[in-house]
């Protein structure tokens, strides 16, 4: 039998399925705030909301279902908490895989958090909204990004690493997604009006 790709689409809009992703995300951000509880107990707590920046992607996009669900939506919300799921996640992703290009083990946790952060890539794909923003959110978003970046390699507030030796890796991988999804959404916004 052969699944169409209308059939698909529309099992991934189905409320029964966006709820059931909401759980995950929700049960996923809790997890990623408990993962950050070390950074988070050694930062001032006015820096908190710049520290766990995977947790709080999917809690954006968590709140961006819930507004769904609810029949509203928001465009400013979606665009950011698809331009972070992409981000965050293809840089944990990378990070975790750069453990073996540095010759250390790649252990089950490794594993675990490459496969959850490619959950978080493909959830941003899927529902990013590719049109339906303004000039100014695209302004806000790129400029949220950029802020974040700065937030984690200047201030000094980026995840903790598996091995300092990672931090050049990690800052070039960071400014290369950031680079890469505002040209991407600004691409999206010339292109797809």
């Amino acid at each position: 039998m052969r699944i169409s790709k209308q059939e698909i689409w529309r099992f991934l809009w189905d409320k029964r399925f966006l709820s059931v992703l909401l759980l995950i995300n929700i049960l996923g951000s809790f997890y990623g705030y408990y993962w950050y509880r070390g950074q988070l107990a050694a930062t001032n707590v006015l820096l908190w909301p710049f520290v766990p920046d995977s947790p709080l992607s999917t809690t954006l996009f968590s709140l961006v279902l819930v507004l769904y669900l609810l029949g509203k939506k928001s465009s400013l919300l979606s665009l950011l908490a698809g331009a972070f799921l992409v981000k965050y996640g293809l840089w944990a992703v990378a990070v975790n895989l750069h453990l073996l290009v540095l010759g250390e083990s790649f252990t089950w946790i490794n594993l675990m958090l490459a496969l959850s952060h490619f959950g978080m890539v493909a959830e941003g794909v899927i529902y990013y909204p590719f049109n339906g923003t303004s000039f100014k959110e695209i302004i806000s978003v790129s400029g949220i990004i950029v802020f974040q970046d700065f937030m984690d390699y200047v201030i000094g507030l980026h995840p903790y690493l598996f091995n300092m030796a990672q931090y050049t890796f990690a800052l070039h991988t960071a400014l290369v997604l950031s680079g890469a999804i505002i040209g991407f959404i600004w691409y999206c916004y010339r292109w797809g009006r």
